[in-house]
């Protein structure tokens, strides 16, 4: 990213500059094309089973809300238009694009296009999204509201407290006004009081926009792309997201102009941390004591700075080596919650011989918390057919055959790949680093794993085991049952039962 960023900042400001009042009425012809193809696209009713809006209800309601309701999925579908991978953070576009949408998702959001006196606002996360031809339901809404505002229309972005933020039209109607949202599996709209967004938490208005803000423009946009494709080849933001993603994953990168299946190989790596997100703390609690080396002494503060970064390099040493396994612990508890959330916290103690006779103490805390990124949203609202007087409808379960048949993609290929749940339980290498650990550090009476590090990695272990070649299970058993003589007492009488247990299914 750093090279696409470092290519970037001087493009984005050239075309800024560059801006003209021909742009700005070419963007806004583009934009008129995008609603009125939107509007004039055949509507075909969702399969139930895609849709999952429960019973139709009908809803009457006056020719005006019929208009706005339309406007509002014009602007919905004309997001879509844009965005055409879907949400990078939604279950069916995910598995439908084999991971693309969540790179594109990441390239929205870490080009950075720094340049002198910026100011994030909407119009820049808009031109962000449609640069990388992506992103989540920010990226969705900030996009809609730009549109929203082009077509001459009273528009604001609400974000909600469950992290979602969608568009709404003519917000002075209250329960009348119309939400959009683009995010959905099926981009659509609905009036606020069917919204499901509205009943989700409390609901926070967007600042407003800075008075001098760079207005968004899909003609610097698209001339932006075509000076960053000169220079850094085809796709430029989601090769630069690839790049880091084989470089993480210690693999070669062939540059950027790979073919497609080199392409979607490498989006399929992301995959593969869709159904968590993981953040960590290395060292979340970090305490420095010194005593004597007989521990007579009461322990006292490190005030040496040369004694407090050395134990501070043993904390970070430590830390590096156990994280991992940390981390591991709350992916497999997180995706066995209903909740699909975990946090695992755990507190270290590490003793450190010092010169002479003292003794270096450190107790440290390592922390990680996984919780779901992927979601699976298919409407903004319930199953609603709207009616006016003059015998007008709006339906929010239709969409363009295309939607319908990328939604039906996604649904296909998660069968497939079982996707996400069933990632935890096919990565037969996390096993094997857990049995390293724990064999490394029981040998290691110094530096000890604490009781619930030794049961992480016996944890890590009994879930993984079974998705091992059936030849390499055995020679991992026997590996087990050396280790689990040199742990703490309970935790091996769980070790003796997960031996028990999978000799059992082995034999």
């Amino acid at each position: 990213m750093q090279r696409l960023n470092t290519h970037l900042a001087p493009l984005w400001a050239e075309a800024h500059r560059q801006c003209t009042p021909d742009d700005i009425r070419q963007h806004q012809e583009r934009v008129d094309t995008l609603i009125h193809d939107a509007n004039n696209a055949p509507q075909q009713p969702i399969p139930e089973h895609l849709h999952r809006g429960g019973n139709l209800q009908i809803s009457q309601v006056t020719t005006d809300d019929i208009a706005r309701l339309r406007l509002g999925r014009a602007i919905a579908l004309a997001t879509r238009a844009l965005l055409p991978d879907g949400p990078g953070n939604q279950r069916l576009a995910l598995a439908a694009t084999h991971g693309l949408s969540l790179a594109r998702m990441l390239g929205a959001r870490r080009t950075k296009p720094h340049t002198e006196n910026h100011v994030d606002s909407e119009a820049k996360t808009a031109e962000l999204s449609v640069l990388a031809r992506g992103g989540a339901c920010g990226e969705h809404a900030a996009l809609a509201l730009e549109l929203a505002r082009a077509t001459g229309n009273e528009a604001c972005l609400l974000t909600n407290a469950d992290d979602h933020s969608v568009v709404m039209l003519a917000s002075h109607l209250g329960r009348r006004a119309v939400v959009i949202d683009g995010w959905t599996t099926f981009p659509t709209s609905c009036l606020s009081a069917d919204s499901t967004f509205v009943q989700a938490g409390k609901i926070m208005r967007d600042a407003d926009a800075p008075a001098e803000r760079t207005p968004f423009n899909l003609v610097t946009v698209e001339r932006l792309r075509r000076r960053l494709e000169g220079e850094l080849g085809p796709e430029p933001v989601v090769n630069a997201i690839l790049e880091d993603r084989m470089s993480a994953d210690f693999l070669p990168f062939p540059g950027p102009d790979f073919d497609e299946q080199g392409q979607q190989s490498s989006a399929e790596s992301l995959l593969h941390n869709a159904a968590s997100m993981l953040g960590s703390m290395p060292i979340s609690e970090l305490r420095l004591r010194q005593s004597d080396l007989a521990g007579n002494q009461r322990q006292t503060p490190v005030v040496d700075a040369n004694v407090r970064q050395h134990l501070q390099g043993v904390a970070a040493s430590t830390s590096d080596q156990l994280m991992p396994m940390v981390t591991q612990l709350a992916r497999l508890r997180a995706l066995q919650s209903p909740a699909r959330r975990a946090t695992v916290a755990v507190p270290i103690t590490v003793t450190a011989t010092l010169v002479g006779n003292i003794q270096g103490h450190i107790r440290l805390g390592l922390r990680a918390i996984a919780q779901p990124t992927v979601r699976d949203e298919r409407l903004p609202s319930a199953n609603i057919l709207y009616c006016d007087e003059a015998g007008a409808t709006f339906s929010t379960t239709t969409a363009p055959q295309q939607i319908i048949d990328d939604a039906q993609r996604g649904l296909d290929n998660a069968e497939v790949l079982n996707f996400p749940d069933s990632f935890r339980a096919k990565n037969t290498v996390q096993a094997r680093y857990a049995l390293t650990r724990l064999q490394h550090y029981a040998s290691r009476p110094s530096s000890m794993l604490v009781v619930q590090l030794q049961r992480a990695a016996l944890e890590v272990i009994d879930v993984n085991l079974p998705h091992m070649p059936i030849e390499d299970q055995g020679d991992m058993l026997l590996q087990l049952a050396c280790a689990q003589l040199a742990l703490q007492a309970d935790e091996q009488q769980l070790a003796r039962d997960m031996l028990a247990r999978h000799y059992a299914r082995v034999d």
